[in-house]
């Protein structure tokens, strides 16, 4: 059994931003996404982008960032960090929108947008295209994680040094945010790297999106060399590489101390990511644009179907033996139809939860209209089978009411692209700003040679 090292936590300061930047670095030797990235940016980018954003951290009013110092009394080395953030919190917010408090639950959220590809369809993907992949997806989910005026905790990063990794540092680190959020009944969220999402699941942690990508078509041909058993160095696939939001409600509990606790919470937790990930990979199919293209076919298909039916009862060919074949096929295959949307409509709930129909998310109360609409669509079709020729009049008036379905999808379609290429566009104007800044500041020095040669 591990011998636990006696630490203690504490606020840090800026005597402690180099000890936290070498963790940090330390602390992802192993992460195949920094490890792929370091090809191109340098050994230790990690480490020195660290150094520089933690600087940052301390001198934000909504951040606390925290270290685990070594010894009982606190007075040894740092062996752990984390920053939590705060979000509309009274003391320091700014924020236009008022403050309140998200009563809902952990529910699997909507797709992230597409990768993005290359300017050119012949140039290959690079770490450009990984980073805007996933600047884009991050912003995806923080806008779900996180809508207007609503109050929460974020862990921003936490790191522990790998020799004390396992004693219960990063535990304690996030065990004094999570205490917090729960005395405010506050729900908090992180945005997890590929090993560090089992050990936020023993925190409570619900996997609510994820981002997979195979990092090879990013490497440009670049292998990951490692050493084998016998000291060789061989070269290897970078793999796919997972990243993971996820979303701790409050009131969850305290984290666990002892073994059995941990076996206990460890399996429901099992559970509770098996159900996530399949959550999430029905969501994925159902908002897919191959889906969207098929709803839209059905739909037309539908409509098509229905207006022949209308048009045979207005001419009177119902009642003509030779078309009553033709009619029952119509009518069966509208069925077939209706039914299959009412399945979707299930299918959503599963995927994304009872707020997926409701102001939680993006067209919420479009979707809720159209869940109605199919619902009571199937239901009409199904009650009013035979019934009373005065009574069809309502079935048809509901009938048409499925042209909202096509134009609904077609709008929430194009307001995704739209979303997906405006992301697309900010990103790109923030990059021409930093070249911008780089010419600048290369025109000045050049400048300043060409003085000196003067």
């Amino acid at each position: 059994m591990t011998t636990r090292t006696p630490f203690k936590i504490d606020f840090a300061t800026t005597d402690d931003i180099d000890a936290i930047a070498k963790i940090a670095g330390d602390g992802f030797k192993t992460d195949t996404h920094t490890l792929m990235k370091d090809v191109w940016k340098g050994n230790d980018h990690h480490r020195d982008w660290v150094k520089e954003d933690v600087q940052d951290q301390l001198a934000n009013p909504r951040i606390d960032v925290l270290v685990a110092r070594k010894g009982a009394d606190g007075s040894g080395e740092v062996i752990g960090s984390i920053y939590w953030a705060r979000r509309c919190y009274p003391e320091n917010e700014d924020d236009s929108a008022p403050t309140q408090r998200d009563t809902s639950k952990a529910t699997v959220l909507p797709p992230h947008p597409p990768p993005v590809l290359p300017a050119s369809p012949s140039s290959p993907l690079t770490v450009k295209e990984l980073e805007e992949t996933t600047g884009n997806a991050m912003n995806h989910y923080v806008s779900h994680l996180m809508p207007p005026g609503v109050k929460c905790r974020i862990i921003i990063g936490l790191c522990v040094a790998p020799e004390y990794q396992g004693q219960g540092v990063g535990s304690a680190l996030m065990k004094w945010g999570t205490d917090k959020a729960d005395e405010e009944g506050v729900y908090t969220w992180v945005s997890s790297s590929m090993d560090g999402h089992q050990a936020y699941a023993k925190a409570g942690y619900i996997e609510v999106g994820r981002l997979e990508l195979r990092l090879d078509d990013y490497a440009q041909g670049v292998r990951r060399k490692v050493k084998n058993e016998d000291g060789e160095e061989v070269e290897q696939d970078w793999g796919v590489y997972i990243w993971r939001w996820m979303r701790r409600d409050p009131n969850y509990g305290t984290i666990p101390t002892s073994e059995a606790e941990v076996h206990t919470l460890a399996s429901r937790t099992n559970e509770q990511s098996d159900i996530a990930k399949t959550r999430h990979e029905v969501g994925e199919a159902i908002e897919s644009k191959r889906a969207h293209v098929v709803i839209l076919v059905l739909t037309s298909l539908d409509i098509l179907l229905v207006i022949c039916q209308i048009a045979a009862t207005l001419l009177g060919l119902d009642d003509s033996k030779e078309a009553e074949w033709i009619l029952e096929i119509f009518a069966h295959t509208s069925l077939a139809i209706v039914t299959f949307f009412v399945l979707e409509v299930f299918l959503k709930v599963f995927a994304f939860g009872p707020r997926f129909f409701w102001r939680g998310t993006p067209h919420g109360l479009l979707h809720l209209a159209d869940a109605l609409i199919i619902i009571i669509s199937f239901l009409l079709e199904i009650f009013l089978k035979g019934a009373e020729q005065e009574l069809g009049s309502l079935l048809i008036i509901f009938r048409l009411w499925r042209v909202i379905k096509l134009t609904g999808t077609v709008a929430i379609e194009t307001a995704e692209h739209t979303h997906v290429r405006v992301i697309e566009l900010q990103m790109r104007v923030k990059e021409l700003e930093q070249q911008l800044q780089e010419s600048q500041q290369e025109v000045q020095r050049l400048r300043a040679h060409t003085a000196d040669q003067v």
